[in-house]
């Protein structure tokens, strides 16, 4: 039987096994030590990326969801400028339970632990970004989430900030944005920039809140991945919050699907094969295969030498000194921007804005 392969050219079963057998067994065993991070990979790998997928299924009793939102922040003493880097640094230590909850990068302040499993990072044009802790209970959910705006409330009121829930930045032009100086991101900006005319609005000027879902089964994952890509456009239209751009009507009742729709065709929208009835996580993987690399990270650098070879193509040969570790598969998937996400659980698109009012 001839082995399915990707556009790369990579096959999706380890050679010479039988494919039915290997499909049952990644779903089914998982290995006793997994890959480091460093460990090498190659072509043969590829079932490999499947199983880690798998790894996230849980027991219906253990299912707990999560969130992630971002809210752009102003300065409101310089006419509602974005904060600027210094700035979005104070708001986010202001989180730290301690110095030590505290990430840097170049000296910069990047993430904050903010106690109870919450965490808080920045975005490209200083969007500041929650992602709350796993609950079991929406109610909960909603408690992280309450508590965090308080918690911000109380830091931009002491420094003359305001934030605003929106899926695009209605005020400010893409020449005002105050990008953010972090590693990832000084590389993703030249790449991004020639695979799209409105990645830069994407990447600064916009918004988005998600929910991350488990699973229980491939069959539990399929539907609710399926189920959140069919349901996005469905969402992204009730929701639409966004029509303003540069103090403006932009014409768009979403201003922020609209820069969406010119990022990057490789990595964001629908994959057909998300929208299929037979869709497998072992398509999703040759999907990702075939998407081109932004970076590979490599002892604290992002390198852009990788910068458009399809991942697959990176797996069979490499680039150069750069040669294929697990951890560029964890960090590929995050440069993965489709409207639903898969890694170890389901990223779910959800509304564009958040009203907390009593």
């Amino acid at each position: 039987m001839t082995q399915p392969l990707n556009k790369a050219g990579t096959s999706l079963e380890t050679p010479g096994a039988n494919p039915a057998q290997d499909g049952a067994r990644a779903r089914t065993t998982a290995r006793e030590v997994f890959p480091l991070l460093t460990d090498a990979v190659s072509a043969a790998s590829v079932p490999l990326f499947v199983e880690n997928l798998l790894r996230g299924a849980k027991p219906a009793g253990e299912w707990m969801c999560g969130i992630e939102f971002e809210l752009f922040g102003y300065d409101r003493a310089h006419g509602l400028a974005r904060i600027n880097a210094a700035q979005v640094e104070r708001v986010l230590s202001g989180f730290a339970p301690s110095s030590s909850d505290i990430v840097y990068e170049g000296g910069h302040v990047i993430e904050v632990n903010a106690g109870q499993m919450n965490r808080l990072t920045v975005e490209p044009g200083g969007q500041v970004e929650f992602s709350g802790a796993p609950q079991r209970r929406l109610a909960d959910v909603e408690r992280e989430v309450r508590r965090y705006l308080a918690r911000l409330g109380e830091i931009a009121e002491g420094n003359n900030f305001v934030f605003l829930a929106a899926g695009f930045d209605p005020l400010r032009t893409i020449e005002e944005q105050c990008w953010i100086p972090k590693r990832r991101y000084d590389v993703m900006r030249p790449y991004l920039a020639s695979r799209g005319a409105r990645a830069w609005d994407m990447m600064a000027r916009t918004c988005a809140v998600q929910a991350n879902l488990d699973y229980g089964s491939v069959e539990d994952l399929t539907k609710k991945f399926l189920l959140g890509n069919r349901l996005a456009p469905v969402v992204t239209a009730i929701f639409a919050n966004s029509p303003f751009e540069n103090g403006r009507l932009s014409g768009y009742k979403s201003t922020r699907a609209a820069a969406w729709l010119q990022t990057d065709s490789d990595r964001t929208g629908i994959p057909i094969h998300a929208l299929a009835d037979d869709f497998t996580p072992e398509a999703f993987v040759s999907f990702a295969l075939d998407v081109p690399m932004i970076f590979a990270q490599r002892d604290g650098s992002y390198l852009s030498a990788v910068s458009g070879m399809p991942f697959g193509e990176f797996l069979q040969s490499g680039c150069g000194h750069v040669q294929p570790v697990f951890g560029d598969w964890a960090d590929h998937l995050t440069t993965i921007f489709t409207d639903a996400r898969l890694k170890q659980h389901v990223q779910h698109p959800m509304t564009r804005s958040f009203n907390f009012a009593a």
